[in-house]
């Protein structure tokens, strides 16, 4: 353990007085020890009194800390707060377009799903418009957009009326030849449908009608296959 300077200080004046000659009749060396010893006091109060100003910055720092970690702890928490309010209120929005979607903008008899028509094992989309069950259930697990709605177009058509048809009706620039439209209300069914099984990937709704945007091209791309198809056969034949 390091000597104070105090006690330094008085080792110094114990030596210089056994070291002294007796017969020395000067009272000056009486003064020295006396001086030195009041420095050492004053050398001892400077070291308490920085002691004591760096224990209370440090109990300042510690009390800052503590203060930064409750703010911390409350900011996550109500960060946390946050996101489950945020979660909640998507599905209560989610749910709720579900439930106040009118009949037109379901396209489907049932809220959730098609329901199943009492003539055997089909789907009822709407009104008259049904398809198997089985061919349904294949279409809903498809992953790209393009395949369900060029699939759910041949279920609803049929590959051969699909192929007579054209989206719009209007004269095609390259043959200069005019078809049928598709059935308004069976276009109508399928933009429907294609838009449920969207919203069930929980999108954005910019992406959303942005994909949902390109049903139209879809169907129109499948009309043109089935029209090279039916050509290539012709050829072949």
């Amino acid at each position: 353990m390091c000597p104070t300077p105090l006690k330094k200080v008085r080792e110094r004046i114990l030596s210089d007085s056994f070291s002294e000659e007796d017969g020395d009749d000067n009272d000056d060396g009486g003064v020295v020890p006396e001086t030195l010893l009041k420095e050492a006091k004053q050398t001892q109060q400077l070291y308490q009194n920085k002691f004591k100003e760096m224990s209370l910055q440090l109990q300042d720092t510690r009390k800052q800390l503590e203060d930064q970690k409750k703010r911390r702890v409350a900011v996550e928490a109500e960060n946390k707060t946050l996101r489950g309010l945020n979660i909640e209120l998507q599905q209560q929005l989610l749910k709720k377009l579900k439930t106040t979607s009118t009949p037109i903008e379901t396209g489907c008899e049932s809220a959730e799903e098609p329901s199943v028509s009492p003539y055997g094992d089909k789907i009822s989309l709407e009104g008259d418009i049904n398809i198997r069950k089985e061919t349904w259930v294949r279409i809903n697990r498809n992953n790209r957009d393009s395949l369900f709605v060029k699939e759910l177009a041949v279920a609803i058509w049929g590959t051969k009326t699909l192929g007579e048809k054209s989206l719009t009706g209007k004269e095609c620039p390259t043959t200069k030849t005019t078809r049928q439209p598709l059935t308004p209300k069976k276009l109508q069914t399928l933009k429907v449908c294609f838009k449920e099984w969207l919203q069930k990937k929980t999108l954005e709704e910019t992406e959303l009608q942005a994909r949902w945007a390109k049903a139209g091209r879809y169907i129109t791309e499948k009309i043109m296959d089935i029209n090279k198809k039916n050509k290539k056969n012709l050829i072949n034949e």
